[in-house]
């Protein structure tokens, strides 16, 4: 049988006024009615075959080691005398042998133990009522199958179902699926044992992490989660990462670079080279400001004939220099 397969019973009550026994006889050891039935109950379930009889089964009680239960064979504690004052908890029993592609048939017998104390030989019980039922392809829907019937003044009420266990699925409960978020796989299981990614997974057992947009230049360590290669950053990883002390102007279209927009140049585009139109004429006495190149400074200073200096702030005073001397009477003035 399939480890995933469980049958339940549910017994919810029975009535046994009279404390007799099936072949009319009393529960009581000096014969007189009504009888104390220390009642328990045995549930056989085996398989049907096309006659109907049980394979093996016996005539009585279930009396000897003969009777075959191939799928279920239990037998409960005592769940009273007569009656039950309370329904007894469900049992839960693990089938022996079981497809169901087959037809099986459950037989529930309400048996007296003679004795107070031979709890250990409760198979041996005299028989107060049988029930049989017939069944044909009975899936583990997890559906009850309930009872009621009264016969002789004996009444019982009782349930059944076969039902996959937790984590199992299928017409034979083979499929299984247990939801899990860890290393191992993240997903749950639909109602047919489906394995279903959690957002954010992929792949057979959902261990692989989707990043959307992806990932460009990393790889996807978790949804939505990027890890960048070297010199990459962003949070799909596609922003390179510029030459260190590039200035803000400068850009880069792989690691390390350090281009600079039109107007600015250097090493690290921090020389501004429309430097002039920026700002104000810095240039004194007249001068003119001129751009430079990337070499150095951002500008220039063009001085008008008789000053000199970066800003053109001094004059020259030629008179006073050898070569200011005028000749043939000449008068030098400034």
């Amino acid at each position: 049988a399939s480890r995933g397969l469980e049958f339940q019973l549910s017994l919810r009550g029975f009535s046994n006024p009279a404390g007799r026994l099936a072949d009319g006889g009393c529960c009581s050891a000096s014969g007189a009615c009504p009888g104390a039935c220390r009642t328990f109950v045995r549930v056989c379930v085996t398989v049907r075959h096309e006659t109907g009889a049980i394979v093996g089964g016996g005539g009585g009680g279930f009396p000897g080691p003969n009777d075959s239960c191939a799928i279920v064979d239990n037998v409960t504690d005592l769940i009273g005398v007569n009656n039950m004052s309370k329904p007894l908890r469900e049992l839960r029993i693990d089938p022996k042998a079981w497809t169901p592609d087959r037809a099986f048939t459950m037989v529930l017998d309400l048996l007296h133990l003679p004795q107070p104390h031979s709890l250990t030989n409760k198979t041996w019980g005299l028989l107060i009522a049988r029930r049989v039922m017939r069944e044909k392809n009975y899936l583990p829907t997890g559906n009850w199958t309930v009872h009621r019937r009264t016969l002789d003044g004996i009444g019982l009420e009782f349930g059944y179902r076969f039902r996959c266990r937790l984590g199992f699925y299928g017409n034979s409960c083979q499929k299984q699926c247990r939801s899990r978020n860890d290393i191992l796989g993240h997903y749950s299981c639909s109602a047919t044992g489906e394995i279903q990614c959690l957002p954010g997974y992929s792949g057979a057992r959902c261990t692989t992490p989707i990043c959307q947009p992806a990932c460009v230049h990393g790889s996807c360590t978790g949804p939505n989660q990027c890890s960048c290669f070297n010199g990459w950053r962003g949070s799909n990883c596609s922003d390179c990462i510029p030459m260190p002390q590039c200035s803000g102007r400068g850009y880069c279209t792989k690691p390390l670079e350090c281009l600079c927009p039109p107007g600015y140049g250097g090493l690290f585009c921090d020389i501004d080279l429309r430097w002039c139109q920026h700002n104000e004429n810095p240039c004194l006495n007249g001068g003119r400001c001129r751009n430079l190149d990337q070499r150095g400074y951002n500008y220039t200073c063009e001085c008008l004939p008789g000053f000199t200096g970066f800003h053109c702030e001094r004059e020259i005073h030629d008179c006073g220099q050898p070569w200011g001397a005028c000749l043939n009477g000449g008068v030098c003035r400034q």
